[in-house]
């Protein structure tokens, strides 16, 4: 089973995802702060990360960068949400979220990259390893993951 860490100081935004994601299969921890998720993440390594960017204690970027810092952690998504209009373009992150959050957005992001790590699971068991995916540094889209750009008119 997937295990999805939720980060969100806000408690009625956290136990709404939570009923969420739990609604949809998915195992829950939850954390009020980056620093808490760091612990939670060191007891039981998450799949996914959701996480909030404006927090106490530990912000999402902090957060960020503290679990690409850690090897077990690196290859992590990060799916960040927040009501400032776009991340900073320093931040690596699989998605970025809009507040208020779309649930089906964030249960097709939550499918994509589940279905992600299953056949990262499965190469782990074939191989005993596998290498960091090259992610974008702002966009957010992992590498291999089909972008359609629209074909400009010349009217």
């Amino acid at each position: 089973m997937v295990m999805v860490l939720l980060v969100d100081d806000d408690t009625n935004q956290l136990q709404a995802l939570e009923t969420l994601v739990c609604g949809e299969g998915y195992e829950v921890m939850t954390a009020s702060n980056g620093d808490e998720a760091l612990h939670a993440a060191r007891r039981k390594r998450p799949d996914i990360v959701v996480s909030d960017f404006m927090m106490p204690v530990m912000d999402g970027p902090a957060l960020i960068s503290a679990l690409a810092a850690e090897p077990e952690f690196a290859t992590i998504p990060v799916l960040l949400n927040s009501s400032v209009a776009t991340p900073p373009p320093h931040l690596r992150v699989a998605a970025f979220l809009r507040k208020p959050v779309a649930a089906p957005r964030l249960l097709e992001l939550l499918e994509l990259h589940s279905s992600q790590f299953a056949v990262r699971s499965r190469v782990v068991a074939a191989t005993g390893h596998i290498d960091t995916p090259a992610r974008e540094s702002h966009s957010g889209l992992h590498r291999g993951v089909p972008h359609f750009r629209r074909k400009r008119s010349r009217w």
